[in-house]
Parts: C-alpha cells; sequence; structure tokens
C-alpha cells in the first residue's frame, strides 16, 4: 500500500464535507507512471469525534481491485495495510475539540510521482 497525495479544502471543513458536497464521490488521480499490475486502492473515511483516547477514531475504509495497465516501470515501496497506522499515532489520536491549525494525514509518506486525473464517464 502506498499513500497517494491528499487534497482537501482547508477552509473550516473536514473531508466528509467535501464528500458530501461532491454528491458522495471522490476523484483519486493515479500516476501513469505506475507500473502494470494488480493493486488494491483503499480510501478511508476516519471519524475523529472520540479520538482523543486510543483507539477512539472511527475508521471507515473502502478497497477497490484495481488492474494498471500500459508500460511504464514505477512500482512505489509499498506498506502492509495492518503497519500503516498505530491506535496513537498522528492523525488517529487527537483532540478536535481544541483549536486545531493542523492535522496530521496518518499512512506512509505519499507517493511523489506524476499524478493523471480521469473524468467520470
Amino acid at each position: 500500500m502506498f499513500l497517494l497525495p491528499v487534497t482537501l479544502q482547508y477552509d473550516s471543513w473536514w473531508g466528509d464535507n467535501q464528500l458530501i458536497a461532491n454528491n458522495s464521490s471522490w476523484m483519486v488521480g493515479i500516476s501513469l507512471s505506475i507500473a502494470p499490475g494488480y493493486y488494491v486502492l483503499r480510501r478511508e473515511l476516519i471519524a475523529p469525534h472520540s479520538a482523543g483516547t486510543e483507539d477512539g477514531a472511527q475508521k471507515y475504509p473502502q478497497c477497490f481491485n484495481l488492474q494498471v495497465t500500459g508500460s511504464e516501470f514505477d512500482k512505489p515501496s509499498g506498506v502492509v495495510g495492518t503497519e500503516r497506522d498505530s491506535p496513537m499515532g498522528a492523525g488517529i489520536l487527537v483532540n478536535i475539540y481544541t483549536s486545531l491549525l493542523t492535522y496530521v494525514v496518518p499512512g506512509p509518506t505519499p507517493y511523489s510521482g506524476p499524478i493523471s486525473l480521469c473524468s467520470i464517464p
């Protein structure tokens, strides 16, 4: 598993507000430089309303199987799904009832290759 860059609008919105505003859809860019093969795309919403205690954050993951075709060769280093974050990690253990100036998205370092967006047919 590798992390794709996350784009959020930080104008007092949480990610779910953006998801709702987009008719419950979220565009994800897949790099044109990724090597052909089978991949699992995991998208996760984290509900932080009780994240002030260990294991308090509620996670809502969705997984999709993808087949990437083409002739490129980039194979990002992955992270095993069970090792991607910890119950005490940044973005998982957080008190949202304080004045948060930043929020650290949990998970590995984002993939830095070129990203391509496609439109929904």
